[in-house]
């Protein structure tokens, strides 16, 4: 029997001095904001700060001002490299690096050599627990152009009836499919700790594999 919608909630009683620094804080968020002229949604604009944030971490330069196209840049003057940025809390249910809509085109541009993406896992603090990052050139554009390509076939042969190609990626799989590298400013020992709560494959990394953040070079990813 089903239950009703009520019945599969919990409800907890609203506490007036957490909903005062909640509103304080709602406050302080809109008048940052707004401060900065920045026109979009208050998810966008946490997005935002932690994209930046992201970028900052690996040494990036700048960061997109549009709603579209890649989130970050970084450039020397004489080359370029471009980064998408996912940002995941490490206390939300699902834990995976997520991209929707991905058409065969957009499939492709993941092959391009000047093309990195980050998946950002966050605690509480202002930096990311850890950033998973890599090339998408290579293993990951091939499959995302494999599953892509087969995803058309089964809409053109009626065995799938969504158009919305949506994949995910899960932190193990970036680094163990795609070769993608962990980076910290955290004790190495912890992190893997931390990850193991995600997936427990993860307590087979060597602490020597990841790689501390003042460490990192950004540049040595540049075509």
């Amino acid at each position: 029997m089903k239950k009703k919608i009520e019945e599969s909630n919990t409800y907890l009683p609203i506490r007036k001095q957490t909903l005062k620094k909640e509103k304080k804080f709602l406050v302080d968020f809109y008048t940052l904001r707004d401060g900065y002229g920045y026109s979009r949604s208050l998810s966008e604009y946490l997005d935002k700060i932690q994209n930046k944030s992201v970028g900052n971490e690996l040494g990036i330069n700048n960061v997109s001002g549009g709603k579209h196209g890649w989130d970050c840049l970084f450039s020397d003057g004489k080359h370029e490299l471009y980064l998408e940025v996912k940002n995941v809390d490490m206390k939300a249910e699902q834990k995976f690096a997520n991209f929707n809509d991905i058409t065969i085109e957009k499939a492709k541009s993941f092959g391009e050599d000047n093309l990195c993406v980050a998946l950002a896992l966050w605690e509480s603090s202002s930096e990311p627990m850890c950033i998973i990052f890599g090339k998408t050139s290579g293993s990951f554009s091939d499959y995302l152009i494999k599953v892509t390509e087969e995803h058309d076939i089964d809409m053109q042969n009626g065995k799938t009836t969504n158009p919305r190609n949506n994949r995910t990626f899960a932190p193990f799989q970036l680094v163990n499919d795609f070769g993608f590298k962990i980076i910290t400013r955290q004790n190495p020992k912890e992190v893997i700790e931390k990850l193991s709560t995600i997936n427990g494959r993860f307590a087979e990394i060597d602490e020597s594999d990841i790689i501390p953040t003042d460490k990192f070079n950004i540049a040595e990813y540049m075509s």
